[in-house]
C-alpha cells in the first residue's frame, strides 16, 4: 500500500483488514490518518517481528517518519483490538520522497488530503544547516525535520529553523498544516541553506 491512500470500513470489533508490504531494512515511512472519524477503526503498523511501530492511538506516532530497523514483511492493520468504522490512510515511503537541496527550492499548496509534504536532505555530522519556509500572509504551515534515525531535531512554525546535522546519512523535512483540513490554501516554498561556510 505504499504511497497510495486505502479507505474502508470494518463492521465489527473482531474484523480486520490487512495491507502488507515488503520493507527493507532502514527505509524510513510515515503513516498518515486520514479518516474523519475520531472512533473508527484503529490503525495499526507492525514491522516483521510483529511488534507496533505506529498507532493511531498514539499521536505522536502518526504524521512522524519511522525507520524500519527489520527487512521484510511489514502489516498495517485496520480495526480489531475491540475497535471497528471507517478508516483511511496513506502510507508514504520517505526514502524515496523528492531531495531538498542548495539550488532547488520545493513549493506546494497544503489543503484537504494532501496536507502533509515530505523532502529529504542529504547531510553529512557536523555540517550545520537551515530550512527556510515562506508562506502566504494567511497561511499556517509547520516545518520538522528528522534525523536519519527518526529523532525530532527541529519543530517551528517561523520562517527558518537552523540545526547542526549529528551524524550523516538523509535528513526528512515535514511540511504540514493543522488547518489544512478546513479546505484552506496554504501555499508554501521551502529552501535548504548551509550556513557551515
Amino acid at each position: 500500500p505504499l504511497g497510495s491512500r486505502q479507505v474502508g470500513t470494518t463492521a465489527s470489533p473482531f474484523e480486520t483488514d490487512s495491507f502488507q508490504f515488503n520493507a527493507a531494512r532502514g527505509q524510513t515511512v510515515l503513516l498518515e490518518n486520514l479518516s474523519a472519524a475520531p472512533d473508527g477503526a484503529r490503525l495499526s503498523l507492525l514491522g516483521p517481528s510483529g511488534v507496533v511501530l505506529a498507532s493511531s492511538d498514539d499521536a505522536t506516532s502518526i504524521g512522524t517518519p519511522i525507520v524500519l530497523t527489520s527487512a521484510g514483511v511489514s502489516t498495517l492493520r485496520a480495526g480489531g483490538d475491540g475497535t471497528e468504522g471507517d478508516y483511511g490512510f496513506r502510507l508514504r515511503n520517505l526514502s524515496a520522497a523528492p531531495t531538498l537541496s542548495w539550488v532547488t527550492p520545493r513549493s506546494g499548496d497544503l489543503s484537504g488530503s494532501a496536507s502533509r509534504r515530505a523532502y529529504r536532505i542529504q547531510a553529512q555530522a557536523g555540517q550545520r544547516l537551515a530550512v527556510t519556509l515562506a508562506t502566504g500572509d494567511d497561511a499556517i504551515v509547520r516545518r520538522r525535520i528528522y534525523s536519519p534515525l527518526g529523532a525530532l531535531v527541529a519543530d517551528s512554525m517561523l520562517s527558518e529553523s537552523a540545526f547542526t546535522a549529528t551524524q550523516s546519512g538523509p535528513y526528512v523535512v515535514v511540511v504540514d498544516s493543522p488547518s489544512a483540513s478546513d479546505g484552506e490554501s496554504n501555499a508554501f516554498e521551502v529552501r535548504l541553506l548551509n550556513q557551515s561556510f
